[in-house]
């Protein structure tokens, strides 16, 4: 995956990097440019390590059961509210996530295939109707 820095996220990346302690640890310095780029907008953080168990396919079942707006409810997008306050009534939502091992030996949650079965399920979609975009792995749209 490529992307184009900007010149001002390029100047911020710069000042990320002049700012890191010196390497104490056995990290390169691409992990250290991985890391400051995992703060620009539109990288992302890194990927979570799990424990190894969690290395497969799981069933998970959503519940909603709260929906809190410690900021006051003038602070929270008003459909974002509504969606959240319609989730509190409805049934349980089960679907896949799938965890897998990485180049690093690592157990990471997969993003991509995550993202389309919950987003199926959440909405009630057919997974053949989501649209997938292989440049951009936590966006699904879905067609209804």
């Amino acid at each position: 995956m490529h992307h184009r820095l900007s010149r001002r996220s390029f100047a911020s990346l710069a000042s990320l990097l002049a700012a890191l302690p010196p390497q104490r640890s056995r990290a390169t310095g691409l992990e250290e440019v991985r890391k400051a780029a995992s703060l620009l907008p539109g990288y992302g953080p890194p990927d979570i390590a799990f424990p190894p168990p969690f290395r497969g396919r799981w069933r998970v079942t959503r519940q909603v059961v709260d929906v809190q707006t410690p900021l006051g409810e003038t602070a929270a997008p008003r459909e974002a509210l509504r969606q959240a306050r319609d989730s509190l009534v409805a049934p349980p939502v089960t679907f896949e996530q799938r965890f897998v091992q990485d180049s690093e030996r690592a157990v990471i949650a997969d993003r991509s295939f995550n993202a389309e079965r919950r987003t199926a399920a959440i909405s009630g979609t057919a997974l053949a109707d989501l649209e997938a975009r292989p440049n951009a792995e936590l966006i699904a749209t879905a067609k209804l």
